[in-house]
């Protein structure tokens, strides 16, 4: 999991849309988890994703 994209690989993973925000995912976390939720931690100018996700 990341923020951002490298767009030489987007063509790689499917697509949705949630809350007007593009999300690209592996098909294994589509068929692994009922819900995975990812918020966005910050510290001054660091960002990083943060994932929970249910089975």
């Amino acid at each position: 999991m990341r923020l951002g994209i490298d767009p030489g690989k987007v063509q790689n993973y499917p697509k949705v849309v949630v809350d007007d925000i593009d999300v690209y995912y592996l098909e294994s976390v589509a068929t692994s988890f009922k819900t995975v939720r990812v918020k966005i931690e910050k510290l001054l100018f660091f960002k990083k994703l943060i994932a929970v996700s249910e089975r």
